[in-house]
């Protein structure tokens, strides 16, 4: 039983990594020549560092009304993002990000947002109870 039950762990193991790295490929291909990709992935540094960007350089967070009221957040009323297909910027709603970040769509490198280098920002998104914080590059690279 226990060797039956290591066989299904390791499996499943196997394929969780594997889809992770298919979403990594899928997310830099959208914003990256194939060359570039090839790159990334192949290049154990370059990999460490964009996994950082695409997966923990920003979160998501809902909070209750009291505090937004005492927090000073910058508002992200309309977001630009690149559209992958036609490589152009679209503006999307800050309701349609939040479903992107929730339901794991979102592709922070296709976002149009300045990233400072020392300090992390915390954005309200529009009008809603979400706190977008992005991350530094400093912040990143202590990651």
């Amino acid at each position: 039983m226990k060797l039956v039950l290591g066989i299904v762990f390791t499996f499943l193991s196997v394929f969780a990594i594997g889809q992770t790295d298919s979403d990594f490929e899928n997310k830099l291909n959208q914003i990256y020549a194939p060359g570039r990709v090839d790159r990334i992935v192949n290049d154990a540094q370059m990999n460490a560092y964009f996994k950082k960007v695409v997966y923990h350089s920003y979160k998501l967070e809902q909070v209750d009304a009291q505090k937004l009221s005492h927090g000073n957040f910058p508002v992200l009323a309309s977001i630009e993002k690149r559209e992958p297909s036609t490589k152009t910027l679209v503006e999307i709603t800050p309701d349609a990000m939040a479903q992107e970040i929730l339901d794991g769509s979102f592709n922070i490198l296709l976002l149009n947002l300045d990233r400072d280098l020392n300090e992390s920002v915390t954005y309200r998104l529009g009008n809603t109870n979400y706190l977008f914080t992005l991350y530094s590059h400093k912040a990143i690279a202590k990651k």
